[in-house]
C-alpha cells in the first residue's frame, strides 16, 4: 500500500444524514408476564440479547463457574471452539470437498462460520470487532521519495524535513456494533474505524516524524440475504459512510466523503 502524494482540499463528494426512528413504549405492564422454566422455551426468542439472559437465567453461569475447575472450564472453552453455525461441521465440508470440487462448499462454510461468530459478537454493545489488517511493518523503503507533493490549486508543497528511504507503517482497524437487541437478527449496524500511520522512525536528525497519518471513521449496515444466485451464493449485502483524511490544514489537508457498498 503506498500513500497518496497529491494534495487537494477538502472536499464533500456525497453527503448525506440518516435519521433513526425508534419507537418507545411508556405504557405501564398492567399484566405480569409469564415465567420461562424450560430452555426449549429460551431457544425460541430470536433477540440475542434477550436469548442469552433467558438462559443465563436458567443455568446461572455465576454460580456454575464458581463451582467448576479450571481443567472444566478449559475443556468448555475447547468445545465451544468447535461449534460450526448452521449445524455443519466444517472438517466434515473440507474432508468432502477433497472427493470432488475443490471448493465443494468449503468457501461457503468457512463465510458461515465468520457470519456466525460476528453475529454472537453483534449481541453485546460495545465489542471491538477486528475490521480491516491491523499489522505494523517495521520497515518499508522507497527508492525516489516524493520530497514536494504538489496539486494543481496550491502548488509544490515541500516537508520541513528531509525524508529517509527507510521509514515504518502501521495500521489499526476496528469495528463497534451498534443498536444491538433493535435491529431485525439478519440486519447489523457497525461503526468502524482505520489508521494508518508512515513513521519516518529511522530519521533521528529530524527527531523522528510521522510523515503521513490517514483517519478513516465510517458508519454502515449489512444485511444478510444468503441468496443462492446461479452457481454461487451471495451471503450479504453493505452499505455505509465513509471519511478519510490526514487531519492537516492547507496547503496539506487531504480528505474525502464516500458511500461504499459491497
Amino acid at each position: 500500500m503506498t500513500s497518496p502524494h497529491l494534495l487537494a482540499p477538502p472536499t464533500a463528494i456525497i453527503t448525506f444524514s440518516l435519521m433513526l426512528s425508534v419507537p418507545v413504549n411508556v405504557s405501564a405492564q398492567t399484566e405480569e408476564a409469564p415465567s420461562i422454566d424450560s430452555p426449549e422455551q429460551c431457544a425460541l426468542i430470536d433477540d440475542g440479547i434477550k436469548r442469552l439472559a433467558c438462559f443465563d437465567s436458567l443455568y446461572k453461569p455465576t454460580e456454575s463457574q464458581a463451582q467448576a475447575s479450571e481443567s472444566a472450564k478449559e475443556q468448555a472453552e475447547k468445545s465451544a471452539e468447535q461449534l460450526a453455525p448452521n449445524g455443519k461441521d466444517l472438517d466434515a465440508v473440507a474432508g468432502n470437498a477433497l472427493e470432488g470440487d475443490s471448493d465443494a462448499g468449503v468457501m461457503s462454510a468457512l463465510v458461515d462460520r465468520y457470519v456466525a461468530a460476528e453475529k454472537a459478537v453483534f449481541s453485546f454493545s460495545g465489542s471491538f470487532v477486528g475490521h480491516r489488517p491491523t499489522y505494523i511493518l517495521p520497515v518499508s523503503w522507497v527508492k525516489d521519495p516524493n520530497e514536494s507533493p504538489s496539486s494543481p490549486r496550491l502548488g509544490s508543497i515541500g516537508y520541513d524535513y528531509d525524508l529517509e528511504r527507510e521509514e515504518a507503517k502501521y495500521q489499526i482497524s476496528f469495528k463497534v456494533p451498534l443498536l444491538t437487541g433493535i435491529l431485525d437478527d439478519r440486519t447489523t449496524l457497525w461503526f468502524g474505524y482505520t489508521q494508518t500511520s508512515f513513521w519516518q522512525v529511522y530519521n533521528q536528525d529530524d527527531s523522528a516524524p510521522f510523515r503521513e497519518t490517514n483517519y478513516e471513521p465510517e458508519i454502515f449496515a449489512r444485511y444478510q440475504t444468503d441468496w443462492d444466485i446461479g452457481p454461487g451464493r451471495l451471503n450479504g449485502v453493505t452499505l455505509g459512510f465513509n471519511h478519510q483524511s490526514n487531519g492537516q490544514s492547507e496547503p496539506r489537508s487531504r480528505s474525502w466523503n464516500r458511500i461504499m457498498g459491497s
